[in-house]
């Protein structure tokens, strides 16, 4: 089953938890994505934590957050959650790409 199976129901939930916090709920995320590891479920961790760390204005974060989404799926063999394409279209994320290399 794809990782993003059940994950739309449950995502604008889990950002809207952060409620004004989001670059601490980045990390929880992001931590919870590392404890998960070699499961879909960490994939869909590491979304929401680069929703809300593309939230929260870190685009920094959110584009090591992505990579590592990325890195993750494809360790995996599993697909990467659509909204991880979407973020990556934002073009503040993709300066901070070739600049922070």
């Amino acid at each position: 089953m794809p990782a993003h199976a059940n994950f739309g129901h449950h995502a604008r939930f889990l950002v809207r938890i952060a409620d004004g916090r989001e670059a601490r709920a980045a990390l929880l995320y992001a931590r919870i994505g590392k404890l998960l590891q070699r499961t879909p479920a960490a994939v869909a961790a590491y979304t929401v934590a680069a929703q809300c760390a593309w939230r929260a204005g870190d685009f920094s974060a959110a584009r090591k957050i992505i990579t590592a989404a990325e890195e993750h799926a494809a360790e995996i063999a599993t697909e990467v959650l659509p909204l991880i394409g979407i973020l990556t279209l934002d073009y503040r994320l993709a300066n901070t790409a070739t600049t922070n290399r």
